[in-house]
C-alpha cells in the first residue's frame, strides 16, 4: 500500500491533520469519561462534547482537506 495512490493520499492527509485527529480522539475520550461519572448534568455535557468531537472528525476535517487542496492547486493559465 505504500506505493499506491490511496496510501500516499492517506499518509499526506495524516501528516496535514494529525493534530486535529489526535485532539478530537482525546476530546472524545474525555467526553466519555465525563458521561461515565453519572448524573444528568455530566451526561448532557459529555454527550455534547462527544458529538462536537465526532463532528470535527466527520465533517469539518474533510472539508478543510478539500479546501486546502483547491487553494494549493496550481492555477491554470
Amino acid at each position: 500500500m505504500n506505493n499506491s495512490v490511496t496510501g500516499q493520499l492517506i499518509w499526506k492527509d495524516w501528516q496535514l491533520n494529525k493534530k486535529t485527529v489526535i485532539l478530537s480522539i482525546f476530546g472524545g475520550g474525555i467526553a466519555l469519561a465525563i458521561i461515565c461519572m453519572g448524573g444528568t448534568t455530566p451526561f448532557l455535557l459529555g454527550s455534547i462534547w462527544f458529538f462536537v468531537a465526532l463532528i470535527m472528525l466527520a465533517s469539518i476535517l474533510p472539508g478543510t482537506v478539500i479546501l486546502n487542496e483547491k487553494k494549493n492547486r496550481p492555477s491554470r493559465s
